[in-house]
């Protein structure tokens, strides 16, 4: 259980907590998260990400997220690496934004992931 916790962090769950330096559009914002994510770069990741006040109260700091990005790329290493990740669906409404997304791995697994994001100053930040 704690292995799927933790993947579903890596993939997305994390997302739901945090706000980032944006994109151009919602999808590109998701994208290069994720991207950063099965790379292993934590600091890109979190460079996207700063950890909301209430992340903070459910015991989120940044060293869960480093350790969180590292499993998920030892996943996606056991798995052969990340073949190619594939919007499923960018949903905005407003200032809000869904974006859905499937992570193909090499063996032939795939993963689905949804990240939350809002409009503010202007950039699309993960939330």
């Amino acid at each position: 259980m704690w292995k799927k916790w933790i993947l579903a962090l890596g993939l997305g769950f994390l997302a739901m907590f945090f706000a980032a330096c944006g994109g151009d559009s919602p999808k590109d914002v998701a994208i290069e998260a994720t991207e950063a994510v099965f790379r292993g770069d934590s600091q890109k990741y979190l460079s996207y990400v700063v950890i909301t006040d209430e992340a903070r109260r459910m015991g989120v700091n940044e060293g869960k997220v480093e350790l969180v990005v590292r499993e998920a790329k030892k996943k996606a290493d056991l798995s052969g690496g990340v073949k190619k990740l594939e919007i499923l669906s960018e949903d905005i409404d407003g200032d809000k934004a869904l974006v859905r997304i499937r992570a193909h791995f090499k063996n032939g697994t795939s993963e689905e992931s949804t990240t939350r994001l809002r409009k503010i100053d202007n950039k699309w930040k993960i939330e």
